[in-house]
């Protein structure tokens, strides 16, 4: 403690003496003293080098100073750019954009002094290395998938050309691309194939091999349909046979008969797709064999032959529908005789046919109704029970309806004759019904030899179309049996009708052949056909298409003394429309 106060007190009594004496360094007394300002001394180290891809350096330089001062680097010189972390601090770090020789300056300014002092940064190139390739795994595929897609590799440090080669192999493969490393490949046989994946770098050539083997496609078992079970009238006696197969290799085919009324005949029994002829109507089951060498598939179609023949043996164009009764006159047959006045025949088991008009009608109970003595005769086959107008017992819509008939003497109106209505309302004809529901397509074999259609949209006025003379001696001829077809159906989705009109002019009613049809006359309503008729007061216009229409049939005639009609039948159709 005493050496302490002794030395400050000697510290004391020194400064008092420096302030009076110039010995102590002042000049004379009062004067203040300035220490002398030094140079930075500045060191940035020794000169570095680096190699790419690392292109940063760190800057470790030392500035020894005795006052404050600033410092900057700057780039001297160089082949590419520099960028600094921080251009004004000592320590900082640089990036170099490529290689090359750049030298870097350490600037340290302390306001009267400006000192610097320079490093030399060498950036090599990174040297170019062999790549390293890979053709990928072996592989295993089946000739199914006859291309595959190679999942090749490559390391490389710099740019590069691929090439896909085949080295082995049964048959020559196809690359889709043979410059892409994940190239597609596409083969034609099975086999095992070498392919080569070579890769060049301007500097090293560098390959990999990978074997694909392609296998046989296993065998599989056929795939056979005989098609959809099928019905077919045997005026129509053959029909096609529209089969599948499915396969992966070759195969035969052979169609046989099961089951059946009667042999039947293939157009080509080793076809897919054939044709098969009947002789007779029934049953018939068809089996379609497919044999691929190794498995043998069959599968069955049932075609199911219908008569073309109705009850009275008269041919059938179009097959009844199904779900529908067909309307016969075969209680005309049954031996007994009587006289239809008013209402409808109680001898008929549907209680469908109707007398309207103003004569009798006259059945002989051997199969034949007369009817005339009045001005319009009329046998309505009208399904609507009793006086109704609703709810039918059947609604005839797509119609055949046959009838055949006898022109007793030369006697009846020009446009009379045989006539046939289809789609009629119930009632419209009646002067206590609505003219409105009295819509009815007609097909007429008319008194003065020709054959036309004829529309009613509205009692009592239509047109007619279609007329042509069927007899050039303009008569309809009397004491022969003249056989009718009138045909209405509808088409194109329900939106316009087509009206067919066959003749039997050559038979006079033997059936052996089922009638001699000959088409006289046909024509689609499209819907501008307009009548004469004003029907304003109904709900459509005059052009309308009777597409519904109420579903009864008509048989008439226009004053005629006595006329015949024998196997008559309304049958609901179908067209395959």
């Amino acid at each position: 403690m005493k050496n302490i106060v002794i030395t400050i007190i000697k510290s004391i009594v020194f400064f008092i003496l420096c302030l009076n004496l110039s010995s102590c360094g002042g000049k004379s007394s009062g004067e203040t003293v300035q220490a002398t300002n030094q140079a930075p001394v500045v060191n940035v180290g020794g000169d570095l080098s680096i190699t790419l891809p690392d292109n940063s350096v760190s800057l470790a330089a030392s500035v020894k100073d005795d006052g404050p001062y600033t410092s900057l680097w700057t780039v001297k010189s160089g082949t590419g750019s520099v960028t600094f972390t921080n251009e004004s601090v000592v320590n900082t770090t640089s990036e170099f954009s490529q290689s090359g020789e750049y030298t870097l300056t350490l600037t340290v300014n302390d306001s009267e002094f400006s000192v610097s002092d320079d490093i030399v940064i060498t950036v090599h190139d990174n040297p170019n290395q062999a790549p390293v390739v890979s053709a990928g795994d072996d592989q295993n595929i089946t000739l199914s998938n006859d291309s595959f897609t190679l999942t090749a590799s490559i390391e490389a440090d710099g740019n590069y050309s691929a090439l896909w080669t085949q080295i082995a192999g049964e048959e020559n493969v196809l690359f889709v691309d043979d410059s892409v490393v994940n190239a597609r490949v596409e083969f034609s046989k099975s086999g095992i194939y070498t392919l080569r994946l070579t890769v060049d770098n301007g500097e090293f050539v560098v390959s990999d091999d990978v074997v694909i083997t392609v296998d046989d496609i296993p065998n599989q078992r056929p795939v056979v349909a005989a098609g959809d079970d099928q019905s077919i009238a045997l005026i129509d006696n053959s029909a096609n046979l529209v089969a599948s197969v499915e396969d992966n290799g070759e195969f035969s085919v052979l169609w046989t008969q099961v089951s059946g009324e009667a042999s039947v005949t293939f157009s080509d029994d080793s076809a897919v797709n054939t044709s098969v002829e009947f002789s007779e109507n029934g049953i018939y089951t068809l089996r379609i064999t497919v044999d691929d060498g190794e498995f043998v598939v069959s599968d069955d179609v049932i075609v199911t032959v219908t008569s073309n023949l109705d009850s009275f043996g008269i041919t059938k164009l179009y097959p009844t529908a199904m779900g529908f009764t067909d309307w016969l006159s075969t209680h005309w047959n049954n031996g007994n005789a009587r006289t239809i006045s008013n209402g409808r025949d109680i001898e008929d088991v549907t209680g469908w046919s109707q007398k309207r008009g103003d004569d009798d009608l006259e059945i002989d109970g051997n199969g034949i109704l007369e009817m005339g003595g009045g001005n319009q005769p009329r046998l309505y086959i009208n399904p609507y029970p009793g006086s109704e107008e609703e709810n039918p017992d059947q609604f005839f819509k797509n119609v055949e309806a046959t009838v055949y008939y006898q022109r007793i003497g030369n006697d009846g109106a020009s446009n009379g004759g045989l006539v046939i209505g289809l789609r009629s309302g119930p009632n419209g004809h009646s002067v206590t019904g609505n003219y409105c529901d009295a819509t009815t397509y007609y097909g007429r074999l008319r008194h003065d030899g020709h054959v036309d259609f004829y529309k009613e949209l509205k009692h009592s006025e239509g047109k007619a179309e279609q007329r042509q003379k069927l007899y050039s001696s303009g008569v309809l001829p009397s004491q022969q049996w003249l056989g009718m077809k009138f045909i209405a159906y509808n088409i194109n989705n329900d939106s316009q009708v087509k009206l067919e009109l066959y003749i039997d002019n050559t038979s006079d009613g033997d059936l052996s052949n089922g009638g001699e049809w000959t088409l006289v006359a046909e024509m689609i309503d499209e819907g501008n056909w307009s009548v004469a008729e004003n029907v304003s007061s109904c709900t459509y216009s005059d052009n309308h298409i009777i597409t519904t229409g109420g579903g009864a049939a008509i048989l008439r005639n226009t004053g005629v003394a006595s006329a015949e009609y024998k196997y008559f039948s309304v049958r609901e159709i179908d067209t395959g429309n």
